[in-house]
C-alpha cells in the first residue's frame, strides 16, 4: 500500500509541473515580443527613408570639389590622421580641421535641401531621417561607393567629364 501511495504522489506532483509549464507557455505565447516590434518599425523607417536619402547624397556628393573627394577617401577609406592628410596636402593640420567642417556641414545643408525641395520632405520628417540614420541598423548606404562613383565635374564646357582615377593609398607609396 505504501508503493501504491508513493506512486500516485509522484505522478500527481509530475501532473501538476506539466500542467504549470503549458500555462507558462501559453501566458508567453501571449506576450507581444518587444524586439520584434522594434525590427519592425527600424525595417519601415530603412524603407521609408533609405532611398530617398541615398538619392540626395549622391546628388550632394556629386558638387564636390576632386580635393574635397580626395580628403573623404584619405579620412574615411584610408583611415588617415589629420596630420598625415595634411602633410600630403602641403597645409597646415588645422585646415584640413576647417576644411572637413566647412564640408560636412555643406553635404548636410545640400541634402536637406534635396530632401525639402525634391522629396518635399518637412523640417520634423527630414531629422527623423537624418537621426534615423545613426541609429538604424537597417538603413545602409554604401558611403564610400557613392564618394567614388561620382565623375568629376569638368571645369569648363568644352571638357568632358573623366571618371575618378583608382584611388591609391599613400601609406603604401610610403611604405607603411
Amino acid at each position: 500500500m505504501a508503493t501504491w501511495l508513493r506512486v500516485i504522489v509522484i505522478n500527481r506532483a509530475i501532473n501538476e509541473r506539466h500542467e504549470k509549464k503549458l500555462v507558462n507557455d501559453e501566458i508567453v505565447a501571449d506576450v507581444p515580443d518587444g524586439r520584434a516590434l522594434t525590427n519592425l518599425e527600424s525595417a519601415l523607417r530603412a524603407q521609408r527613408y533609405g532611398n530617398l536619402l541615398s538619392d540626395s547624397l549622391a546628388q550632394a556628393l556629386g558638387e564636390i570639389t576632386e580635393k574635397e573627394r580626395l580628403m573623404l577617401l584619405w579620412r574615411y577609406e584610408q583611415n588617415l590622421q589629420l596630420g598625415e592628410i595634411a602633410r600630403l596636402m602641403g597645409i597646415h593640420q588645422a585646415n584640413v580641421t576647417r576644411q572637413m567642417l566647412r564640408l560636412q556641414a555643406k553635404l548636410r545643408e545640400s541634402v536637406v535641401q534635396r530632401l525639402t525641395t525634391q522629396h518635399r520632405m518637412s523640417a520634423e520628417a527630414i531629422e527623423e531621417c537624418l537621426s534615423d540614420v545613426v541609429d538604424n541598423p537597417q538603413i545602409s548606404i554604401p558611403l564610400m561607393a557613392l564618394i567614388k562613383a561620382v565623375p568629376k565635374p569638368a571645369t569648363s564646357a568644352g571638357e568632358a567629364n573623366h571618371s575618378i582615377e583608382p584611388f591609391r593609398s599613400p601609406r603604401a607609396a610610403d611604405g607603411y
